[in-house]
């Protein structure tokens, strides 16, 4: 699975890692990533992306607290990953140009399961209050 190894790479975690630590560039990351939901290739995957979005979001505000800074960081990387539109297998070749992308948000969730159940938990309990 090549593409679930590029999200490891130095340049996706680098850039993720740069971006965990300014607010406005995570809030507009997340913006690009919602306006890409609609599409295609990524209709099946959309509840786990909103799912990583509001990760992200409620970490960047301060809701959420507790998790996992390499979480957080491979969260920003996968949705960085997906808004981007030149990776492994480019976005604008018809019918193939996701494929990447969702091995990569496969692949994230995968490493990023114990801490999105936490999440998950945590966001019910606020609903409950």
């Amino acid at each position: 699975m090549k593409a679930a190894k590029e999200i490891g790479k130095k340049k996706w975690w680098g850039r993720a890692a740069k971006i965990a630590t300014n607010p406005l560039m995570i809030m507009s990351l997340i913006a690009k990533c919602e306006r890409l939901l609609s599409r295609d290739g990524l209709k099946d995957s959309k509840e786990n992306i909103i799912l990583l979005i509001g990760f992200i979001k409620d970490i960047c505000t301060g809701k959420y607290k507790g998790y996992d800074l390499n979480s957080f960081i491979l969260a920003i990387a996968t949705i960085l990953y997906i808004v981007t539109p030149i990776d492994v297998i480019p976005d604008f070749i018809a019918f193939f140009g996701w494929t990447d992308d969702i091995a990569i948000l496969t692949y994230a969730l995968g490493k990023l399961f114990t801490e999105l159940e936490k999440y998950k938990l945590w966001k019910q309990s606020q609903a409950m209050s």
